[in-house]
C-alpha cells in the first residue's frame, strides 16, 4: 500500500493542470466557464449593486437581471475561444479578484 502525502497530491493536481491533453483541455474549460464565469458574474453583480447611485433596490436588481446573463454568456463564450485552458483560468480568477476588490472598496464607502 501506497501512502500518499499531501505534496504528493498536490503534484498530482497540478501535473492535471498543467496537462496539455485535449480532453484534460476540455473538463478544463468546462470547469473555468461555469465556476469563473459565475464567479465573474457575481462580483460584477456586488460591485454594481454598490455603486449604481438608484435609490430603489429594485431598479438594481433589474438592471442586474438583464446585464449579468450577458455578462455570463460572455463568459462561458470567452473561456472556450482562449488560447488555453490555463490562460482562461487566469484571467477569469484575476478579474474575480480586481472586480472582488472594487465590491470590498464601495462597501467600506457606503
Amino acid at each position: 500500500m501506497q501512502k500518499i502525502t499531501m505534496t504528493a497530491e498536490v503534484e498530482i493536481i497540478k501535473e492535471l493542470f498543467l496537462s496539455t491533453h485535449p480532453a484534460m483541455q476540455l473538463i478544463l474549460r468546462f470547469l473555468a466557464a461555469i465556476f469563473g464565469g459565475y464567479g465573474i458574474t457575481y462580483s460584477l453583480m456586488k460591485a454594481i449593486s454598490l455603486l449604481l447611485p438608484w435609490q430603489k433596490h429594485t431598479e438594481t436588481v433589474s438592471f442586474c437581471e438583464w446585464l449579468l446573463p450577458l455578462v455570463y454568456l460572455a463568459a462561458i463564450v470567452w473561456t472556450f475561444a482562449a488560447a488555453s485552458a490555463q490562460y482562461a483560468w487566469k484571467v477569469l480568477l484575476s478579474g474575480i479578484v480586481l472586480v472582488g476588490g472594487i465590491a470590498l472598496i464601495a462597501s467600506c464607502f457606503r
